[in-house]
């Protein structure tokens, strides 16, 4: 019987992309998770003394040590590494990757957290990129070229909604972004969408995503053709998605774009941009949707008006959309990645 490794997650918030790679880790090695959170302040201080005894503890027990996001969590881990001999992976999320003080965004804002990613990224022996966008984002915001040699570009695998397609259309476009505040709607390009909408009278659009400050902007725009839906279980997106002619990605800053994917999975045809991580999405032969350098209202518009996605059957879209995502973005080729890594 093959001997399985020991790994340890370390995270401080279980997001979709830290479950995806825990499922795939434990199918081969025992995985221990430990959930570090978000803490500010003196709780932060209190969470580095735990987590120090819960590693002089236990460090000893693991082959490998996998950290999701660059950030405070990885500390010790990090100057751990130099004290015993383990493999070390950090996975780069987007906001650890760079700074947008504009936007009130990016990790390398304050200088000390920065000064800890950039500790952790040259600790690592291993620094796994969902995008290649993110890992030379990374690389510029940091100063350290040499860290392309640690870099390894896996995209987050999709998993397709068992959902039944349907030709049934109710919007022309439909935009996923979750978040809070102003700021983040911004971030995430939204602000792009509404002039989409506002422009288009006569065509009906979904919005999902805002929540708080961000909701009662939307609502402020006073949209009569938009739809607005803040909380909603993921697993619901596949109905929205199968309702929507078009699903449409404008952010200012993305690592990869998650969404989409699942709304391309559900024969949504996608428009995006050029400049962010979501270009890797379209960049294969053959890819469905629109990719422009920079956002342009009128080019968008044209987009949307010329293509009539109705002619075609939606079952027969998406089946050449799923078969499009199965070779390029299968759920199984990160996972992969890291097995070999940890066996080698």
């Amino acid at each position: 019987m093959t001997k399985r490794n020991h790994v340890l997650v370390v995270y401080a918030n279980k997001s979709s992309f830290v479950s995806q790679d825990i499922d795939a880790l434990s199918e081969k090695n025992e995985v221990t998770e430990y959930h570090f959170g978000s803490k500010k302040g003196f709780s932060q201080f209190i969470a580095q003394l735990k987590f120090l005894w819960f590693l002089t503890k236990n460090i000893y027990s693991y082959n490998l040590v996998f950290c999701w996001f660059a950030d405070y969590h990885c500390l010790l881990p990090s100057i751990l590494k130099s004290l015993i001999t383990k493999k070390y992976i950090v996975a780069i999320g987007g906001f650890d990757a760079v700074s947008i003080p504009q936007l009130n965004y990016g990790g390398h804002r304050s200088k000390i957290r920065s000064a800890i990613i950039k500790y952790t990224c040259n600790r690592a022996d291993l620094l796994i990129c969902s995008s290649k966008y993110i890992g030379d984002t990374l690389i510029e915001t940091i100063g350290k070229s040499e860290l392309k040699s640690k870099i390894k570009v896996a995209y987050p695998g999709i998993n397709c909604f068992e959902n039944n397609s349907s030709n049934i259309t109710c919007y022309k476009a439909i935009y996923v972004a979750a978040g809070s505040t102003i700021d983040r709607m911004k971030i995430k390009g939204v602000d792009r969408f509404l002039e989409i909408v506002k422009a288009s009278e006569n065509d009906q659009f979904i919005l999902i995503g805002p929540d708080k400050d961000a909701l009662r902007w939307v609502k402020n725009q006073a949209l009569n053709n938009l739809e607005l839906i803040s909380s909603i279980e993921r697993s619901a997106l596949a109905e929205y998605y199968q309702k929507s002619q078009f699903i449409c990605l404008f952010s200012r800053f993305e690592a990869f774009g998650m969404v989409l994917l699942e709304g391309i999975c559900e024969g949504c045809i996608p428009i995006t941009l050029e400049n962010i991580g979501t270009k890797e999405i379209l960049q294969f032969k053959n890819a469905p949707g629109l990719t422009i350098s920079d956002f342009d209202l009128q080019k968008v518009l044209h987009f949307l008006r010329s293509k009539n996605p109705e002619k075609e059957d939606r079952s027969l879209q998406v089946k050449r959309n799923r078969e499009y995502l199965a070779k390029y973005f299968g759920v199984d080729e990160r996972a992969k990645y890291l097995s070999n890594f940890i066996a080698n």
